[in-house]
């Protein structure tokens, strides 16, 4: 084995050995110790959003599921994606303090659309209120009774907002058959959704608070 003591920007020096780079008790060169903080940047940075893959008919759908979020939360994604002709975007910001889960900017004159996959929060209500000239609001959900509540919540605040509603069941299932690379399909008719997920079929009903939801 080959040691030498060098200094290091001149106010410290550094054993190295050529043959025991990284074994315990011995230390590291500058470049294997920013070689080892590059790596866990990586697998921070891995572990704070994963994509999941959809495609079928010719297209190619990702979305993220980011730390904390759940896979509910992905098929909500997706769903509120395929409702929307794909017209939704995904999206980080969009310009304004709250996330939207998917945005459309405004076209032709007309507002802009901002979908949430989850239970907004009253202060996200208030907020969805001192912009309801700016954008229209949807909501995803699953389970009839959550979004009954929240339509009352929004229309105490007098806030407008459509909200989809799927079968808990439906939803669960779908969240619990996803891979990271998954087949898919997405029929719309008649009040209720079809989807075929891995070569596996699912259906719901989906309650709105409108008349007539697609």
């Amino acid at each position: 084995m080959i040691t030498a003591e060098l200094p290091v920007d001149g106010r410290s020096r550094v054993r190295l050995a050529a043959n025991s780079l990284g074994a315990p008790g011995k230390p590291l060169t500058h470049m294997a110790r920013s070689g080892q903080l590059c790596r866990r940047h990586t697998r921070r940075h891995q572990q704070m959003k994963d994509n999941y893959i959809f495609t079928g008919r010719g297209k190619k759908i990702v979305v993220e599921k980011k730390r904390g979020q759940t896979r509910v939360r992905v098929v909500l994604k997706l769903l509120a994606h395929e409702m929307f002709s794909g017209r939704l975007r995904f999206s980080g910001k969009a310009g304004f303090t709250f996330k939207p889960d998917l945005y459309a900017g405004a076209v032709d004159g007309q507002k802009a659309l901002w979908a949430d996959c989850e239970e907004p929060s009253e202060k996200k209500i208030m907020f969805f209120r001192s912009r309801k000239d700016i954008f229209s609001v949807f909501v995803f959900l699953q389970g009839k009774d959550p979004a009954l509540a929240l339509a009352k919540l929004f229309k105490r605040h007098s806030v407008e907002a459509v909200i989809y509603a799927f079968e808990e069941e439906f939803i669960q299932k779908l969240a619990g058959a996803l891979y990271r690379k998954n087949t898919f399909k997405c029929v719309l008719s008649g009040g209720r959704v079809q989807v075929t997920l891995n070569g596996s079929a699912y259906s719901s009903s989906v309650y709105s608070n409108i008349a007539s939801a697609f």
